[in-house]
């Protein structure tokens, strides 16, 4: 934990303090490490976990071998970045080797949603079958009681076991469930004013058609609309022949249906130019809610007016799967000089999703690889130590490429149009940690402001 604290240290901020042991006196004087120390830390403890732990999880939620290697050819990825030095995308390979060997991707359909699958102890069916005959192994990735290594997904790397809505309360107190804050609120959205048609396309709904009104699963439940998608993961990197992918299908991916009694596009997909605000449009990703009844809490829904917001039955989390450890190997491969092998990485990565369209040798580059990430890590990935990695000795052209392209204060949405992009390559050193580091001088990363 500490490697993988320190790797996003660097990432984002570039040399920190190096704190080796714990020290509960007060200390006004820390000094920044170089970036290449702080990955060099990080390296150290993260290449120690790999040797020290064991080959498989010992219970759901514990860590293993695989989790400890993919930290480690991340870190050594950015430290090549860094300082130039090849060597270390060879180290960032033998890494990866060491994941995938251990945890294949899935291909085959699997686990509770799937023909031969079973209902998992204690979660809601709300009478809706269990089996989906329209699903894909894709979509069975982000079942209830498909995360784990004993369910038989060889993929996860390392799962976040996320308590029920009792075990929270007896936490001393129940919190919200994730979906709650991510996703958009469609219940508020309207149609463009002048259009001729009445508050929204979800405003009016059926409740014995889909249960929960405003706030019905279908549409994510309560959702707070804090976090949404943009163009680029729900529509850019899907254009042309790479829209045909099971990570694109309507069951993975959803494109809502206007729902509202009184439209008539009731039963169509909704046209995010159609709303007054399109900006607040989003597709809806399976990570992130389910499209049926199946797994959602009603027992704890609550009551807004006349609207009944339904609440999703709590969901594990990935923090990583072996198909990013594909993504990442691609990278030190293309970093290398061996972009047959960068190649064959990512279409190991769109077969599995049933791709249509696999890349050839000549299409394969940076971008190439940041897009396929989007593809399969939508709402997975850390986004941001991604791109600022991208970048060494104070130059980041491929997250300066990415912000200005596909941002959504630089491209979906209008008001930002035109905005100069900025001049920093790494997240800022706090103002509150330089203010109190008052015997030595944290000096600030570039392009921010003293």
């Amino acid at each position: 934990f500490r490697g993988w604290v320190y790797l996003r240290l660097a990432e984002c901020f570039g040399g920190v303090p190096i704190v080796e042991e714990f020290d509960s006196s007060l200390k006004f004087d820390y000094t920044r490490a170089t970036r290449e120390e702080t990955y060099k830390y990080a390296i150290e403890d993260l290449q120690a976990a790999a040797a020290g732990l064991p080959d498989e999880p010992q219970a759901d939620g514990r860590l293993c071998k695989g989790m400890a290697n993919h930290m480690l050819a991340e870190a050594l990825l950015g430290i090549g970045v860094e300082t130039g030095n090849t060597s270390y995308y060879d180290q960032a390979i033998t890494a990866a080797d060491a994941v995938i060997a251990r945890h294949p991707l899935m291909i085959n359909r699997f686990g509770s949603r799937s023909e031969n699958g079973t209902q998992p102890s204690g979660v809601p069916t709300n009478g809706v079958e269990r089996y989906r005959a329209d699903g894909n192994v894709f979509y069975d990735l982000f079942q209830i009681g498909n995360y784990d290594r004993s369910a038989g997904n060889t993929e996860a790397l390392y799962v976040r076991q996320t308590p029920s809505y009792e075990q929270q309360a007896n936490y001393g107190g129940a919190m919200m469930p994730l979906g709650c804050t991510i996703g958009p609120a469609y219940r508020d959205l309207i149609w463009k004013v002048g259009s001729g048609r009445v508050g929204g396309p979800w405003q009016i709904i059926d409740q014995s058609e889909y249960m929960g009104a405003g706030g019905t699963y279908y549409l994510g439940g309560l959702s707070w609309g804090m976090i949404g998608t943009t163009n680029y993961v729900d529509e850019n990197v899907w254009d042309g022949p790479l829209a045909e992918d099971i990570r694109n299908s309507q069951i993975v991916l959803c494109d809502p249906l206007v729902l509202d009694v009184r439209s008539e596009l009731k039963g169509q997909i909704i046209s995010a130019e159609l709303l007054e605000d399109p900006s607040r449009y989003s597709r809806i990703s399976v990570k992130m809610t389910m499209q049926d009844l199946w797994g959602w809490d009603i027992a704890h829904s609550t009551a807004f007016g006349s609207s009944t917001f339904v609440y999703q039955f709590w969901r594990d989390w990935y923090v990583a799967r072996s198909s990013e450890t594909y993504l990442l190997r691609a990278e030190a491969k293309l970093r290398k000089g061996d972009k047959a092998g960068a190649t064959q990485d990512i279409n190991a990565v769109r077969q599995r999703a049933q791709a249509s369209y696999l890349y050839n040798e000549s299409e394969v580059d940076i971008y190439t690889i940041l897009d396929e990430r989007a593809r399969e890590l939508a709402w997975e990935e850390f986004r941001w130590p991604t791109l600022l990695r991208m970048g060494g000795n104070g130059s980041n052209e491929v997250m300066k490429h990415q912000l200005e392209n596909y941002s959504i204060h630089t491209n979906d949405d209008g008001t930002f149009a035109g905005r100069e992009f900025p001049s920093w390559t790494l997240f800022p050193i706090p103002y509150s940690v330089r203010n109190l580091n008052k015997d030595a001088d944290l000096t600030q990363n570039p392009g921010w402001d003293s």
